[in-house]
């Protein structure tokens, strides 16, 4: 586990100077603070590679500035940049064919600092770009907002935009009130891609394509509401299919993935309650001929609790055997009604009171001077209203004392007063989970107020739900975790309890479902075990192996820590767990294990994590090659390691592809093609990515990070030192060398222990700005119960 811990005390140290860059190099300079606001650098969390694998696009960003979006073409020299404003969130999305590119332009950076000082100010609107690859040519559309392209058929592309119709929109004729608010509406334009043909569609709330991507679902959201409701349309065809209609507002739609059904809440507003009211509408064989279902809570008084409501913080899902719906519930809060009594006075210190205003006409009535229209409309324009004396609410006085803010908590709580605080939102969007039966009709609910967590299985057939109620204050004190964990039966809501106080020293120890739903890992006493659901039996997976799977190294006030458990396999046949060296393939039945990785602990490397490469992916594929990160202990390199599949899940033994002085974080491979993108940095170079094939052969490099980087000094170089606590325990550490900028080569220099990590790579870029000062960085590897380390800086001193 990574430990900080600042060091305030300054040594002094001799060290030899190393040149990066000549002494009578006067070309780079030292990085100040006035130049950090202006420094650009790629947004290495947001890139992403075409599925086809010809294109690459990364974000370049600076700190107080505008950024652009660079789009390469990975084995050509082809390389695009778009501007896309002032934001710190670029959005932008290939198509599925590797064709389109989508992506928005936000207002300048000056704008969005003016419009923050002076809300008054003018500001620009996001632009929309649709961008042909194939033909290189570019599409602009104001005033945009939220876009997705039509997944899989890479043929349409739907976004909504910002309707100009001046405001409030009167009322309907009859309708109570001179004015009706619109309610967060837009206009949704669908673009036919090859074409360029548009269909607008008006007062959208919600969008969304299916999975297969012919089908677009919205839900209309009119000020009026009377053509609100569920909509449908059919891409191929033209045809739009009208699912529900109600004087509601519809939302969170939700198609079920690679199925023809979708989900939805229909909430109306009841000034009685602080909440909507809900309800859920299921519909399923949409293309064809849809089946409509709907759930309304008022309808079901005899089974649906009282004084409660489907909730609209919970989007509701289908079952993958497309029999039940899930969603929320949570209580209806009533409104106070001292609130409208408290608005009523309001009204009346605001506005003059009718029988003043009465008292007023009174006196023009008695007024026999008045003698002409002209005398009227003097004495009318000398009364003014807004000066008539009314009351007037209290106001506080200069001298008088702030109100102080308090916070209560109280000893009886089961949870601390800064645990409520940091899930205080969270508290008011709880919701219970609840499941609706199409076929027989019957509402459920899985979980209560004392089972408050509840995870649901794939395949939705058995879920976990937790009660902690005795035990959260405990863990506040103490941090011990437990829970008394219950099986519940999805088919009739009946649960069963599993374990009574389970203890959970850390996340890896926490019950993990299988793909199929029938069984689940968890780990108990230094031990990994598979439940079996149906037969109700543990099995143990580790305690026959030859190691250990107890984290020794993690420092928290817990008992036993599980190492890190990796995941399953998309058969449901086998777990992947680490014991901190190596990663294990075990059976879930118990009756076969294999070191897949046979080298971590002999040789000090730590085979890490597995490369996701699939995004939607349903559990670890043992038909294709799996990727690993690794990391040296001793030397501090990292790399990337493949291995093969075997007969039985993976095959033992590891090809090390990359192994090197770098820091690799990252390995992508695009959708529909054999290429892969990974990322390389180390202590002077920025993170850089680079395409290559399956076995990472002959990398290239696609980007240009930082590219103000060569006009400052950087560290010279790094050098990695052993030394020893006073424990007898063996750490690593990593001192820079400062750039040369004088001609001395042995000269003193303070140097500044400025924090410490444990067991991490090679990674710091360092500016030396304070380098006049002779002030440099060391990162030595710390055991928290060693406060200084006393032998590392009697080496240092000496060397």
């Amino acid at each position: 586990m990574n430990k900080s811990l600042l060091f305030g005390m300054i040594f002094l140290f001799s060290i030899n100077l190393h040149a990066q860059k000549s002494a009578n190099d006067t070309s780079a300079k030292m990085i100040s603070w006035k130049d950090v606001s202006n420094w650009k650098s790629m947004q290495s969390m947001n890139v992403k590679i075409s599925a086809d694998g010809k294109w690459f696009a990364y974000p370049m960003l600076t700190v107080e500035g505008d950024g652009e979006l660079i789009v390469q073409k990975i084995k050509d020299t082809v390389v695009k940049k778009y501007p896309i404003g002032g934001t710190s969130m670029p959005s932008f999305q290939f198509s599925e064919n590797g064709r389109w590119l989508v992506y928005k332009e936000g207002p300048k950076y000056k704008e969005m600092q003016a419009a923050m000082k002076n809300p008054m100010a003018p500001r620009g609107s996001d632009k929309l770009y649709l961008i042909d690859l194939l033909k290189d040519k570019k599409t602009e559309f104001e005033k945009a907002g939220s876009f997705k392209l039509n997944n899989k058929q890479s043929t349409y592309l739907a976004f909504t935009i910002s309707p100009d119709r001046g405001g409030a929109v009167p009322a309907i004729a009859g309708q109570a009130g001179s004015m009706a608010t619109r309610t967060a509406s837009f206009d949704l334009v669908v673009l036919e891609l090859e074409s360029g043909k548009i269909i607008n569609i008006g007062n959208v709330g919600e969008f969304d394509f299916n999975t297969q991507g012919d089908l677009l679902a919205y839900a209309v959201d009119a000020a009026n509401k009377i053509a609100n409701g569920l909509y449908v349309f059919n891409l191929k065809n033209q045809q739009t299919v009208i699912l529900d209609n109600d004087k509601t507002t519809y939302k969170s739609l939700n198609w079920k993935k690679d199925k023809d059904a979708l989900t939805a809440l229909k909430m109306t507003k009841d000034e009685k309650f602080k909440k909507d009211k809900g309800a859920v509408i299921a519909v399923k064989n949409i293309s064809t001929k849809p089946e409509i279902f709907s759930y309304d809570p008022v309808k079901d008084s005899a089974h649906f609790p009282a004084k409660m409501t489907i909730s609209g913080e919970r989007t509701p899902i289908w079952s993958e055997d497309m029999t039940r719906v899930f969603f929320g519930i949570n209580t209806l809060e009533a409104v106070k009604k001292g609130l409208a009594a408290d608005t009523a006075i309001k009204n009346k210190i605001t506005a003059p009171s009718k029988d003043t205003v009465a008292l007023t006409l009174e006196k023009i009535k008695a007024d026999t001077s008045i003698k002409s229209i002209e005398d009227l409309k003097r004495i009318l324009a000398k009364t003014d209203t807004s000066k008539m004396k009314t009351p007037q609410p209290t106001t506080e006085k200069k001298n008088d004392a702030s109100k102080p803010d308090m916070t209560i908590w109280h000893w009886k709580d089961k949870r601390l007063q800064s645990v409520q605080q940091v899930m205080e939102q969270q508290d008011k969007n709880f919701s219970y989970i609840t499941m609706y039966d199409i076929g027989t009709k019957n509402f459920t609910q899985l979980n209560d107020s004392a089972k408050r967590f509840l995870n649901i299985f794939p395949k939705e057939k058995f879920a976990l739900a937790e009660d902690v109620d005795a035990y959260q204050l405990e863990q506040g004190l103490n941090g011990q975790s437990y829970s008394d964990i219950y099986i519940v039966n999805l088919k009739n809501g009946d649960s069963k309890l599993f374990k009574k106080k389970f203890y959970s020293p850390s996340f890896s120890s926490r019950p993990k479902a299988s793909l199929d739903g029938e069984k689940f890992v968890y780990g108990e006493e230094g031990n990994y075990f598979v439940y079996d659901i149906s037969s109700q039996k543990s099995i143990n997976l580790t305690e026959k192996l030859p190691v250990s799977f107890v984290d020794t190294e993690d420092d928290h006030n817990v008992t036993k820590p599980l190492t890190g458990f990796l995941g399953w396999s998309n058969d449901s046949r086998y777990v992947l767990i680490s014991d901190g060296w190596d990663i294990w393939q075990i059976a879930a039945n118990g009756k076969s294990a294999s070191n897949l990785t046979k080298d971590g602990r002999t040789t000090k490397t730590r085979y890490q994590n597995r490369f996701t490469l699939d995004p939607e992916e349903k559990g670890f594929d043992f038909s294709k090659p799996n990727y690993f990160r690794i990391y040296g202990e001793w030397n501090k390199k990292t790399g990337i390691a493949r291995i093969e599949p075997g007969s039985s899940g993976l095959k033992a033994g590891t090809q090390k592809l990359i192994w090197d002085n770098v820091t690799i974080n990252s390995l992508l491979k695009s959708k529909n093609a054999d290429l892969f993108v990974f990322s390389k940095e180390n202590n002077n170079k920025p993170t850089e990515y680079y395409a290559a094939n399956n076995q990472l052969l002959n990398p290239v490099q696609i980007t240009k990070n930082a590219p103000d980087y060569n006009k400052y000094l950087w560290s010279a170089g790094i050098k990695l030192v052993n030394y020893v606590t006073e424990k007898g325990d063996s750490f690593k550490a990593l001192y820079f060398y400062r750039p040369v900028i004088r001609k001395e080569k042995n000269i003193l220099r303070w140097f500044i222990i400025t924090k410490n990590y444990r067991k991490q790579p090679i990674i710091m870029q360092i500016p030396h700005s304070l380098v006049e000062a002779g002030i440099l960085p060391c990162t030595p590897e710390m055991d928290m119960q060693c406060l200084f380390p006393i032998s590392f800086i009697n080496l240092m001193i000496r060397e």
